[in-house]
């Protein structure tokens, strides 16, 4: 047997996850509750439709459920994604949710803090790349595009056989400048025109590779001249692209982002009814790190969520307000942003 294959009869995460469950005497919703995740989250994990979970949601399972040593053991076997890939497989190397553990590339951006309020729709990334060899995430400023798209590829990263580039934009204007900096890390010789575009194909043809075109909504038209030469000449390459507006492709599948979820104004704002809402974690994460003496819990959860409202859940705006609390009270934040 395969290195990382299930056996006939293994049961998958999903299937575990509902054992454990109904063992437990507990419905979706209130495990969903104790866990801190989101019920619809849940209901995917059981149903297969997200095959994996995050490491920090597998934690908050095996806590919310209670588990002995030995059905710990089996669900951490279960989550963990195919090892084995069939070669020249690209579906395959995007299909599964993996746990990163092999160092990112070198030219990634490097990440300040730990990927928090934007699961949900790094899934949604992984469903679409699986289908789509090119997907642009697009959303106004301040959105979280760039961190978004750096998460993804630092867990494809961890696939032997995968090879991610990042391609940062910003400062380019032009097309051959597109090119040329792609071509360096790529290690080509910089070469002019058509020759270089047949190159770069070529190369890209031998491998699979994801490429991360980031920031294109200032280079709009050369970044989709760059994405059609690639998708026309090197098959086995994914494209993902970060842009305020489409690339406007025929191939293109979109995902837009939106503010993250706060809680209702009308909301019980307690630590158990808010601790699990995307707006409220991003904030507590970076106040945390701006505060070390800060704490989410039934004092502080009706500002925070107040916080997360008044900025309107855009993740920039969070990240600003909670690095003000290095000079500033949560009442005296909450106050000057209401002023």
């Amino acid at each position: 047997m395969e290195r990382g294959l299930r056996t006939a009869g293994t049961p998958t995460f999903g299937e575990l996850l509902r054992r454990y469950r109904l063992a437990a005497g507990l419905s979706q919703e209130s495990l969903a509750e104790r866990a801190r995740i989101s019920k619809n989250g849940l209901g995917a994990l059981e149903r297969g439709e997200r095959r994996t979970p995050q490491r920090e949601t597998l934690a908050l399972l095996v806590e919310a459920l209670e588990l002995g040593p030995e059905e710990r053991r089996a669900f951490e076997a279960a989550a963990r994604p195919p090892a084995a890939m069939r070669p020249g497989d690209r579906r395959a190397s995007v299909a599964f949710r993996a746990w990163p553990e092999a160092p990112a590339p070198s030219n990634l951006p490097h990440a300040l803090t730990s990927f928090v309020g934007r699961e949900r729709e790094l899934d949604e990334i992984v469903a679409l790349i699986s289908d789509h060899r090119l997907v642009t995430i697009t959303g106004t400023g301040g959105m979280g595009k760039t961190r978004l798209a750096v998460e993804f590829a630092r867990e494809q990263a961890a696939y032997p056989g995968n090879r991610v580039l990042f391609l940062g934009l910003e400062g380019l204007r032009q097309r051959d400048q597109i090119m040329f900096r792609l071509a360096a890390q790529l290690g080509l010789q910089p070469s002019e025109g058509p020759r270089l575009a047949r190159d770069l194909a070529a190369r890209l043809r031998n491998e699979p590779h994801i490429l991360i075109l980031d920031n294109c909504e200032h280079v709009l038209e050369e970044a989709a001249a760059i994405a059609e030469i690639i998708l026309a000449g090197a098959p086995g390459v994914t494209l993902l692209a970060t842009s305020r507006e489409p690339l406007k492709l025929a191939e293109e599948r979109l995902l837009q982002l939106k503010p993250l979820e706060c809680p209702g104004s009308s909301e019980a704002a307690n630590m158990a009814q808010i601790g699990f809402y995307p707006a409220v974690r991003l904030f507590a994460q970076d106040a945390l790190i701006t505060d070390p003496a800060f704490r989410l819990d039934d004092d502080t959860a009706p500002i925070v969520a107040s916080i997360c409202r008044k900025v309107e859940g855009i993740p920039l705006a969070l990240q600003l307000a909670a690095s003000r609390l290095r000079g500033m009270s949560l009442p005296a934040l909450l106050e000057d942003l209401s002023g």
